[in-house]
């Protein structure tokens, strides 16, 4: 993990210092872009933690409607756009979602070596906490519309636990408890556009992806966002938008591997203030 992080933090420094020297002097009329606003995320995949001793197949990975998660959730979203210049520019993202739910089993199923029994009265919720980091530069600078590349890092901060349960007559016959949580970071190459229809009146837009085995992790990120914003006056704005990603994680140990394979999708709604 540290290697990958050092990676990527000497890439980006090498891409700010070149492009520095190309745009030294030039600076946009407004330099820093906030966006406050609400993610309603619509969940769905599958996750669990398999046994690496030859007999993983007794293990199950269980996508949300068998673990009774529900499949929404609303989250808060913070974001900052830093123009270091005309051409180069810094986004920062972060949101976290919680999916929860209960249900009773009506089969048996493994969870990390363990059998969860018919009948069990289960807990179980995922956690996914992202923190997002991107640099890019603007190979395509026109007076409405700018485009370019950039290289990017999500941290995501994963958690998942399931707690089983059987009473008969109040006394416990079952119990079982697992929570696990762990970090990755998942570097992204990414291409934005941004066009401005009026004064008021812009589309921005982005995608990435990447894919990448390092260490203990194996990994592959998708992600997409598109947003329209609309300037009330000189510094305040709102705006809406849609965003996707898809994040397929392992992490392998001596004895087990956890895995995720999660898609984060829905609507967002935000202010915005230039300054």
């Amino acid at each position: 993990m540290i290697r990958m992080t050092s990676w990527a933090a000497v890439l980006l420094a090498l891409a700010t210092g070149s492009v520095q020297a190309q745009d030294s002097g030039e600076e946009p009329e407004s330099r820093f872009l906030l966006r406050l606003g609400a993610y309603l995320t619509d969940g769905s995949g599958s996750y669990g933690v398999t046994t690496n001793d030859g007999n993983s197949g007794n293990d199950d990975l269980l996508d949300f409607d068998q673990l009774g998660v529900g499949d929404e959730d609303d989250t808060f979203m913070i974001g900052l756009t830093w123009k270091k210049s005309k051409r180069l520019r810094f986004d920062f993202i972060y949101y976290d979602t919680n999916y929860g739910g209960t249900f009773r089993a009506e089969r048996s199923f493994f969870w990390e070596g363990q059998e969860i029994p018919v009948g069990a009265q289960v807990a179980s919720g995922i956690e996914a906490e992202f923190l997002i980091a991107q640099a890019g530069y603007s190979m395509l600078r026109g007076e409405k519309t700018e485009a370019g590349l950039g290289l990017g890092m999500h941290v995501v901060n994963f958690g998942m636990f399931v707690n089983a349960q059987i009473d008969i007559d109040g006394q416990d016959v079952f119990t079982y408890e697992r929570d696990r949580d762990f970090l990755a970071p998942l570097p992204n190459l990414y291409g934005y556009l941004d066009h401005q229809f009026t004064d008021r009146l812009s589309l921005r837009g982005y995608a990435g992806y990447f894919s990448l085995s390092y260490d203990d992790y194996d990994g592959e990120l998708t992600t997409a966002n598109l947003t329209l914003d609309y300037r009330l006056g000189e510094q305040i704005g709102i705006g809406a938008g849609y965003s996707l990603l898809n994040v397929d994680v392992e992490r392998e140990n001596s004895r087990t591997t956890e895995v995720y394979d999660v898609d984060f999708n829905g609507p967002q709604v935000f202010l915005t203030y230039q300054f």
